[in-house]
């Protein structure tokens, strides 16, 4: 890091020692400084600075310990893979009833039935996202279907008080406006809900 500081030192030094254009003048007045506020154009003294707090962060981050979300394993064989899913393969009623003595005892780990199922492709997989649990994704739907609903039935209701007090000439287009608005609003609300794989989020 060291050397990275007096090399990044050097050529800072040389590049002040260079001629300056107008232009870079006027963008360094103007246009830099408004860049900066979004962490863009930084110096690279300063990008140094954040790789280095960033480092730190991390090994402090890498001394804690975490719960497993999801275990991830891989086959040299397509084979090798079907087997291991034959062998472990159980009813999910075992698995959330941790029923350990209706499965063979070379299946139990640590006193627990695991449930194993063949993941989705990698690039399809929302990393982020993975340490949701089923009863948090349903609870998130839930309320993101409540919001909808509500949201649907209240233009319902405006659009009725306007086609009786106003006529159709009114409804109609407030009609289309909600139809327009409705799914971005819904589409919003849909960023809050966590899903572990993209197909399930698209199925939501």
């Amino acid at each position: 890091e060291d050397l990275v500081r007096e090399h990044v030192s050097r050529i800072l030094k040389e590049r002040e020692q260079e001629p300056t254009s107008c232009l870079a003048c006027i963008c360094g007045c103007t246009l830099v400084p408004i860049l900066r506020l979004f962490n863009l154009f930084l110096p690279p003294d300063v990008l140094i600075d954040r790789i280095s707090n960033i480092t730190e962060k991390i090994k402090e981050l890498q001394k804690k310990k975490y719960d497993v979300a999801e275990v991830y394993v891989t086959f040299e064989t397509e084979g090798a893979q079907r087997a291991a899913l034959t062998a472990l393969s159980t009813s999910r009623l075992n698995v959330l009833m941790n029923l350990t003595d209706k499965i063979p005892p070379s299946l139990v780990f640590n006193g627990k039935v695991l449930l194993v199922e063949e993941p989705a492709e990698p690039n399809s997989v929302r990393w982020l996202d993975i340490y949701a649990g089923f009863v948090r994704r349903i609870i998130q739907q839930t309320i993101t279907l409540f919001v909808t609903v509500l949201l649907i039935v209240g233009a319902g209701y405006l659009v009725s008080i306007c086609r009786t007090n106003f006529g159709a000439q009114f409804s109609g287009p407030l009609t289309t406006v909600f139809n327009t608005l409705i799914p971005q609003l819904v589409k919003l609300l849909m960023l809050m809900e966590q899903h572990p794989e993209e197909g399930a989020r698209q199925q939501s």
